[in-house]
């Protein structure tokens, strides 16, 4: 969703971008077979929001302090779709990154929501959930979805670099601060609380 901060912008961002079409398929998948309520797409959109604006600021002070500005991130995240083109395609590409990042944030805080519907003690207790969940995303995000995307991507770009990024410290504290906790903290403000199962 993920998330996601960057370890060098070309990894990070391109862990953040690879995860796109898994999570926007996955996301519509969903959609479909259960229909979220006003009150869930609220909470949903909200959540994802928030998340993308905070772990995107995160990207872009981490980039800056290794002498990367925020469009260079950007194109960085749309790299992993397009390919070599994003680095001169300008405002279309940077503004696909952006794009690309927030619907990342957004599906995951769709996964938190429809978890909680199962597992209420997930918005009942967001500050130890929300930094645990995070913790999941940057696992999955960097363990599971980059290698198989990785794997998807040579079949359509050249030069596909299959270097996984390095499980960092500070990449993980992203995660917990900046993606798993306020997505925790989104849906139990805004979404409608889980019904428990009676008996």
């Amino acid at each position: 969703m993920a998330g996601v901060a960057i370890e060098g912008v070309a990894i990070r961002t391109q862990t953040l971008a690879m995860t796109t079409a898994a999570a926007s398929t996955a996301s519509g998948s969903s959609a479909r077979e259960t229909p979220a309520p006003p009150g869930a797409r609220r909470a949903i959109f909200i959540g994802g929001a928030v998340t993308g604006a905070l772990d995107i600021t995160a990207a872009c002070i981490l980039a800056g302090l290794r002498g990367f500005g925020p469009v260079r991130v950007f194109h960085g995240i749309a790299a992993a779709l397009i390919g070599p083109a994003s680095q001169s395609g300008g405002a279309a590409s940077a503004a696909l990154g952006l794009l690309m990042h927030f619907s990342i944030a957004t599906f995951w805080t769709a996964v938190f929501y429809f978890l909680s519907r199962r597992i209420p003690a997930l918005v009942e207790h967001p500050f130890v959930s929300g930094p645990l969940y995070g913790a999941l995303v940057f696992i999955l995000m960097y363990r599971v979805v980059l290698p198989l995307v990785t794997v998807v991507n040579t079949l359509y770009l050249t030069d596909v670099d299959k270097t996984l990024p390095p499980l960092r410290w500070r990449m993980l504290l992203v995660h917990l601060v900046c993606v798993g906790l306020p997505i925790a903290l989104s849906v139990r403000r805004f979404g409608p609380a889980p019904r428990r199962a009676a008996g």
